[in-house]
């Protein structure tokens, strides 16, 4: 095969030594699985180069040892820049490191005032069932009853607005499909692990105040405001 510069004239004829399995170029918005042709460096120079190199042991521990390499072939071409595919890559992708991790502080902080948003409703409702809760009691519900109650009707509200919720992140996660590499817009994990802390808030939000009320003498409830 052969191919042709920009000035549409052809460059000398190549022999294909090998066919390599689909690859992914680029990353984030910009992936494609367009078609590569690796030429050797002669038919494509450049200013500069790479090399790739698979080690055994630590990759530090080679970096003398390719230097002399390298100048036993040319004294005058200098090695410099040597670093692991992992130092390259953050080096390369380090303002998604910095959003990232800005994302994640504010994630967490809206997580963190979610939950107290939830336990401070879910306290507020029960407190305001308190004079109900005095009217069951003194009309002969036991502790367990009033749990029962309480504990039912405040896991329908909490089942609810956590399904309310999750299809929101669901629809939101969605959009950003564009913006993530490598991470399935629907991680299970995350929403599993969210679902359950804001549940366990929940649950929190809603025994120990009923579990409060519960143990109130039934004529101080009644008169309770």
């Amino acid at each position: 095969m052969r191919i042709f510069g920009d000035d549409d004239k052809p460059r000398p004829w190549m022999a294909i030594i090998g066919v390599m399995p689909d690859i992914q170029q680029q990353s984030g918005p910009n992936r494609s699985n367009d078609p590569v042709i690796l030429v050797p460096y002669r038919f494509e120079s450049n200013s500069n180069m790479a090399v790739l190199l698979r080690t055994q042991g630590s990759p530090s521990a080679l970096t003398a040892g390719l230097r002399n390499e390298v100048q036993q072939l040319d004294q005058d071409l200098p090695l410099f820049d040597t670093m692991t595919l992992a130092e390259r890559f953050s080096r390369q992708r380090w303002y998604l490191s910095v959003f990232g991790t800005v994302f994640l502080i504010f994630a967490l902080v809206s997580m963190g005032m979610a939950a107290l948003g939830i336990y401070a409703v879910m306290a507020h409702a029960v407190g305001r069932r308190t004079r109900e809760i005095g009217v069951r009691m003194a009309l002969g519900a036991d502790v367990g009853a009033i749990l029962k109650l309480v504990l039912r009707r405040g896991l329908v509200q909490l089942g609810l607005g956590m399904a309310l919720g999750l299809a929101a992140a669901l629809a939101v996660c969605r959009l950003m499909r564009i913006m993530l590499y490598s991470v399935s817009p629907n991680d299970p994990v995350t929403f599993v692990s969210v679902a359950v802390a804001l549940g366990v808030v929940g649950l929190v939000a809603i025994f120990f105040p009923a579990r409060r009320a519960s143990r109130l003498d039934p004529v101080k409830a009644l008169r309770y405001e």
